[in-house]
């Protein structure tokens, strides 16, 4: 663990097995806070009062580098790397197509639809190259969305209606001219 000295300007590294101070770092003036790269291997101190952030090899604790900064930097326990390295909710890639004759386009995230509409199955589909990607259903914090089909009478087409709205979603179920 990295603990800044404010008055002190280093940093005390703090052996957690015993709880005892292992090293003493002399970093820049005032250090106020540190970030640690994801994998352990170094810590980024700002010092508010020199206006840079000495970089701390963890494996020698020794300073390898010191970066000129914005006046008073500040660093409270953040952890920096790729946005990869942290896991966000899980996705699906939602594909757009287009039917020419019915001049209507349609969206699905669905892995068996999308294989019968890039195998024709469903004639007349062709994916137009736009995508974008869609949380997976259950997914905390998102509603589930209801999606609905249905034949225009009359008409050689059909639609799609997508409500999250659960009452509206329940009464269109019950609707012969709806198919959920």
């Amino acid at each position: 663990m990295y603990v800044t000295n404010n008055g002190s300007d280093n940093v005390s590294v703090i052996d957690t097995a015993t709880n005892t101070v292992a090293a003493t770092v002399t970093v820049g003036t005032e250090p106020d806070g540190v970030a640690v790269n994801p994998a352990g291997t170094r810590v980024y101190v700002a010092n508010n009062g020199s206006a840079n952030v000495s970089v701390i090899d963890t494996a020698t604790n020794i300073v390898t580098a010191t970066v000129t900064v914005g006046a008073e930097p500040v660093a409270f326990g953040l952890f920096i790397g790729p946005a990869a390295l942290v896991p966000g909710p899980a996705t699906a890639t939602a594909i757009e197509y287009f039917h020419a004759a019915f001049n209507h386009y349609f969206v699905t995230a669905i892995a068996d639809e999308i294989t019968k509409l890039d195998n024709g199955t469903f004639v007349g589909w062709a994916r137009t190259g736009e995508a974008f990607k869609v949380f997976v259903l259950g997914t905390a914090g998102t509603l589930q969305v209801c999606r609905l089909f249905s034949v225009i009478p009359g008409a050689l087409i059909s639609t799609h209606f997508y409500t999250a709205n659960v009452p509206e979603c329940a009464s269109l179920k019950s609707n012969p001219d709806w198919v959920f």
